[in-house]
């Protein structure tokens, strides 16, 4: 009698935890699905909203890109005497209305735009690198954040190393199609030039490398009109590069954009370009 009761107590304990571990993990995906929901409407916000403001500021002009695209593999000697190329320059393939950008937030001081591709954002800048890292231009909270200038910068991109952050979300917005410069070994043939709007002039850049490197790295700390060991943080980016070129001159002013990887923590990519070109708009 004793031994049946006991084995029908087991029996009802093996059941209780049978329901119980089912529970739990019938709990834990309805949350991991709730995660996943809200942030693929998050990611969908965000695109919506910076697929807008392309549609409403930026115009391309279809004809000039893919005539510029041609001109562009013409050598530089006749280039300079082609007069197509001199009328449908770089800086005609999209116009940006940065007056009513800044109308919109005047914290927004640039515009970023990748040529043969699909970045093409405004630049923030706060002052700070908090304001913006989840937040995006119109104030509202996000995971993809906004494409920012670092807050110690100076906001008008004259610095000789011009810092700007960016996630590297997974649906590849913001700054995630940089890692196809580590995954892909053609994608850098194609991808070699981007683009900064300002207030009356836009510069044109050509990346000369790209590494990993931790949040503490040297090219953090070379900011500012008179950065600190400007050409030692350069030289540490080349030796760690994944490309060698020949693009860099000593004194040339760069830009480096950040985006964080999924090697670690405290690992990031690092895109620097040089300034090969500017024209007044």
């Amino acid at each position: 009698m004793v031994s049946t009761v006991f084995k029908f107590i087991g029996k009802k304990i093996k059941e209780y935890r049978y329901h119980l571990l089912f529970a739990t993990g019938a709990i834990m995906v309805a949350v991991a699905a709730g995660v996943i929901f809200v942030t693929l409407q998050e990611y969908n916000k965000s695109k919506s909203l910076y697929n807008e403001t392309n549609e409403e500021f930026v115009s391309i002009n279809e004809e000039a890109k893919r005539k510029v695209e041609a001109i562009d593999t013409i050598i530089p000697e006749a280039k300079e005497s082609d007069t197509e190329a001199q009328e449908l320059g770089w800086w005609n393939e999209i116009s940006v209305d940065l007056t009513g950008l800044e109308a919109r937030n005047s914290d927004i001081i640039g515009w970023l735009y990748f040529e043969n591709e699909s970045i093409s954002y405004p630049i923030l800048y706060s002052g700070d690198n908090i304001t913006y890292l989840r937040k995006t231009y119109d104030g509202k909270a996000s995971t993809a954040g906004s494409i920012f200038l670092d807050g110690e910068s100076t906001p008008d991109f004259s610095d000789p190393n011009v810092l700007i952050y960016g996630h590297n979300m997974r649906d590849l917005s913001m700054f995630g199609k940089l890692r196809y410069y580590k995954t892909d070994k053609n994608y850098y043939q194609d991808h070699q030039y981007f683009q900064i709007f300002t207030q009356g002039k836009v510069y044109r850049y050509q990346i000369f490398a790209y590494a990993d490197v931790k949040d503490n790295d040297q090219i953090y700390y070379a900011y500012g009109p008179n950065p600190d060991d400007f050409g030692g943080a350069v030289k540490h980016i080349l030796n760690k590069s994944y490309i060698k070129t020949d693009l860099y001159s000593e004194n040339d002013n760069i830009v480096t954009l950040s985006t964080c990887t999924s090697a670690s923590d405290d690992s990031r990519l690092v895109i620097c370009a040089v300034r090969a070109d500017e024209h007044d708009l």
